[in-house]
């Protein structure tokens, strides 16, 4: 079980004893991380996004919002120049606040499973804790947003030495998911809510990388940190940021706003941190039974937390592994194979219902079910992909394609091969919806040149979900995609191709587009040529 919590920046800005700087003083400051003993404080860090997509017949505007209650405690260990920061996140639900087709407002607002929003989380963790850098953890959301968060709110890289006002400095970015660069700048010192703070202006510039580049772009995000003066913690932070996503409909436009506010702070005696530290050793202990298995362990430890210290301020991630503790031993939404069989054959049609309406929401609701499925099912879909019925064989193809086992893999694989046209299928359709990044891309160069015609459709669309840019078959698969554009004779065929090449393609690759719509006579995949264009060249 994942034990990462999510922390905002507790950041301190070491000065005189002093609220008011003397009119006149110079606009300096040094910048380092909190690493007193004792410093409890509590956040809470509000997002709202909105996110614009076009539909079929109108413009659909998503307005939803996010709030976490962020607690951080810093504990000395041993010598008191090492401090362990405890940092807990209370995520609660998300809500929709607003839904717009054009500019009508649909009542009742939609529920949140509706647009597959997150749901509530507690998690709780411990880390070291440095002057210069800091171990950040930020509420939850989808990929672009976790990358944008961090890259913007994990500001704690601060120069060693006092700074002047309009002082600059940059910090690269480099990882799996994103590229490029920090850039932070102080500001001068102001006022808030009474008292002197110092801002910091943090602005970010880059690009996605790896498989969140195939349908993600990022525009801008930017932002200014608060530094209380006096109390050397954080005061308020204030951010935006922008991103697109390249949907089957079209482009989606998503905004996002973050707030985070400070909403109580204190100093903890020796003996309270003492506790603390009890207490994060039996929540260690409740976790490590239940990742050990030991129900029963766990459960008992839980329940002597909860008698030692009723009113901890950990109690929300006790409360939280509780509830995991009992889902997960209780066995009542286990399934047996003949509903398992038809949740899957529900799936089936919800995601192909999706594809065709264009209904992304629709479509990331199923996706992440099957992924569910394909956790806790995976030994049993394995067995039923070597059943004698080709249905059955079918149905698990489909779902365990979501697995992310080596053994899922591999079933999946023999799927692709076998000798019924409809497990074939159903083994790509599984593929190109779970975007399985593990998936072989020469094997979908070779299904691009299948005499079935549905083979390669599903081959093209397996190919725009789980090959990356980089991969190295990439250009093989464009110039078999370029030829498919033009020459096949299925419509299906043509238009998933253009999908396909929109989604692995580069810039240099319009021309291939300009080429095709000359040929094109179909207005649908016409309309579809138009949107790679705009992608492509966007790309670059």
């Amino acid at each position: 079980m994942a034990t990462q919590l999510l922390v905002c920046l507790l950041l301190l800005l070491p000065g005189p004893p002093k609220d008011k700087p003397a009119k006149g003083e110079p606009q300096q400051v040094t910048l380092q991380n909190n690493t007193l003993p004792g410093h409890l404080t509590t956040h809470d860090v509000k997002r709202t996004i909105r996110r614009t997509t076009k539909r079929a017949k109108f413009t659909e505007t998503l307005v939803w919002q996010q709030v976490a209650r962020l607690v951080q405690c810093n504990v000395a260990q041993g010598d008191t120049s090492k401090i362990v920061c405890y940092q807990m996140v209370v995520d609660r639900p998300a809500s929709v606040l607003k839904l717009l087709e054009d500019k009508k407002e649909i009542k009742p607002t939609p529920a949140a499973a509706r647009f597959n929003l997150p749901g509530g989380s507690t998690k709780l963790s411990s880390e070291k804790r440095t002057g210069r850098e800091s171990p950040t953890r930020l509420p939850p959301g989808d990929s672009p947003q976790n990358i944008i968060l961090l890259s913007l709110m994990d500001a704690a890289y601060w120069p060693a030495k006092k700074i002047d006002a309009k002082h600059t400095w940059t910090r690269p970015i480099d990882r799996d998911d994103f590229e490029g660069t920090q850039t932070l700048q102080f500001i001068d010192l102001g006022d808030l809510d009474g008292k002197t703070v110092s801002r910091v202006a943090v602005k970010v510039t880059g690009k996605f990388r790896g498989a969140m580049a195939r349908e993600h772009r990022f525009l801008k995000a930017e932002g200014v940190l608060y530094w209380s003066r006096l109390d050397q913690h954080m005061a308020r932070f204030e951010g935006t940021a922008s991103w697109q996503r390249a949907r089957q409909q079209g482009i989606e436009e998503c905004d996002m706003t973050v707030e985070a506010d400070l909403r109580e702070t204190s100093q903890l005696t020796d003996d309270a941190q003492g506790k603390v530290k009890e207490q994060m050793s039996a929540f260690v202990g409740a976790l490590n039974a239940t990742n050990q298995g030991t129900t029963k362990d766990a459960l008992a430890a839980c329940k002597g937390f909860r008698q030692s210290w009723p009113d901890s301020i950990w109690m929300p991630a006790v409360t939280e592994l509780e509830q995991q503790i009992t889902k997960a031993s209780s066995g009542a939404d286990r399934m047996g194979r003949t509903q398992l069989k038809e949740t899957i054959a529900k799936a089936i049609v919800s995601y192909e219902a999706a594809r065709t309406n264009g209904d992304a929401d629709l479509l990331d609701v199923t996706v992440r079910a099957m992924a569910d499925v394909a956790r806790d099912y995976g030994a049993i879909l394995g067995k039923l992909c070597r059943d004698k019925n080709e249905e059955t064989r079918a149905t698990a193809a489909f779902a365990l394609a979501f697995g992310v086992q080596p053994q899922d893999a591999k079933a999946v694989q023999k799927c692709v091969d076998d000798s019924s046209l409809k497990v074939r299928t159903m083994a790509l359709v599984g593929l190109a919806a779970a975007g399985n990044t593990r998936t072989d891309a020469e094997m979908l160069l070779r299904l691009l040149d299948d005499k079935e015609a549905g083979i390669r459709r599903r081959a093209l669309q397996a190919v725009a979900t789980c090959v990356a840019r980089e991969n190295f078959a990439v250009a093989k698969l464009v110039a078999k995609i370029d030829r498919l554009m033009v020459y096949d004779k299925v419509t299906g065929v043509r238009a998933d191709a253009v999908e396909a090449l929109a989604s692995i393609g580069a810039p240099t690759d319009v021309p291939k587009l300009e080429q095709a719509l000359k040929h094109e006579l179909d207005t649908e995949i016409r309309e579809r040529i138009d949107r790679a264009i705009e992608v492509l060249k966007a790309r670059g």
